[in-house]
């Protein structure tokens, strides 16, 4: 798995790429959360490993829960949520008292850039990476955030929903390979 700076940083040269960085000052947010992650923490300790098995601190619990949205609902014993952990920058999703994935993000003023999602492999299978991006779509709406899908799952959610597209400025759409209407 890479590390979130890693990722940030591919983010980060797509942006230039793609000509954003200066645009919207896209690439400038990037930029300053690939420097503010790497200075937070090494690159290689992204999540808490205890032999292979990614371990939930308490103080997650206290972070601002955000309902699941899905079209499966889970069994009663295998609870699901989503928690946003600002201070990581991602939403994390749940399964009982392990997370089962994150997507990570950047947040500027009126605007959130979905960089990377990742589901750990023991919980592939449960359409849980959908889940996850369907309630970071939903919470995005409900806070009045413009979209940018740098993230290729996120991206490729959004053409396959296109319920979502709105959620991308129109501006922008062709740079994301994304439809320019629904």
């Amino acid at each position: 798995m890479r590390g979130v700076a890693q990722v940030v940083g591919i983010a980060v040269d797509a942006v230039r790429r793609a000509g954003l960085e200066e645009q919207d000052g896209a690439g400038g947010i990037l930029t300053q959360a690939a420097r503010e992650d790497a200075a937070r923490r090494p690159a290689a300790h992204d999540d808490h490993v205890e032999h292979g098995r990614i371990v939930v601190s308490g103080a997650v619990r206290r972070h601002r829960r955000i309902p699941v949205i899905t079209d499966h609902p889970a069994a009663d014993h295998d609870p699901r949520m989503v928690v946003d952990v600002p201070e990581r920058s991602r939403l994390e999703i749940l399964v009982g008292d392990e997370t089962a994935g994150f997507i990570e993000y950047r947040r500027a003023p009126g605007r959130i850039a979905f960089i990377h999602t990742s589901i750990d492999p023991r919980f592939d299978g449960q359409g849980l990476g959908s889940e996850l991006v369907r309630t970071a779509l939903a919470n995005a709406r409900t806070e009045g955030l413009a979209v940018l899908p740098f993230c290729p799952f996120v991206r490729s959610y959004i053409a396959a929903h296109p319920e979502h597209l709105d959620l991308v400025p129109a501006d922008m759409r062709a740079r994301f390979a994304l439809p320019a209407h629904g």
